[in-house]
């Protein structure tokens, strides 16, 4: 199997739970995390299945020099591999990582935003809340959903950055 990224070997640096059933992990990349814009997610090349298998993460929060790239996973009682064998990891251990990329960019061209996020799917919009609330002169509504609020990533975040 080809891929057009190139590979980076990057270490779990820490793992907590963000919410039932989602943990985040910290990875530390060879060489230096690379800026990335909000919505950016990571690549992963997985061993799943005695194949390896791609699966993309949401970059979770806005870039920060110096700081790990992180990405939360749902365990899915379904899953095709990927999030059973991210639930699998222990600090320490290594996984291969493409850099950066992002297909979800925020556009910064009005002054009006409204946010929508559904359980895991905050992942790549907390980044953008994150960013857009330090802009004094636009106006961000967020309707974020879930089943209960045990089952909801970065509520709390959420609702220090935002209010309620």
């Amino acid at each position: 199997m080809r891929y057009r990224n190139s590979w980076l070997n990057a270490k779990v640096r820490a793992i907590n739970s963000v919410a039932n059933n989602v943990r985040e992990f910290q990875l530390v990349p060879e060489g230096d995390t690379l800026p990335f814009s909000v919505g950016s997610h990571l690549d992963f090349l997985l061993p799943i299945n005695q194949n390896v298998e791609l699966r993309s993460y949401s970059l979770v929060g806005t870039y920060k020099k110096n700081e790990p790239y992180t990405v939360s996973v749902k365990q899915l009682e379904n899953s095709r591999g990927g999030s059973a064998y991210m639930w699998t990891l222990k600090v320490g251990d290594m996984v291969k990582i493409s850099q950066p990329s992002n297909h979800f960019e925020l556009s910064l061209n009005t002054k009006s935003y409204l946010l929508i996020a559904g359980g895991i799917g905050i992942t790549p919009i907390l980044g953008m809340a994150e960013e857009l609330s330090n802009k004094p002169d636009v106006n961000l509504t967020m309707l974020y959903l879930g089943r209960n609020p045990s089952e909801m990533p970065y509520l709390e975040t959420l609702n220090t950055l935002l209010g309620n």
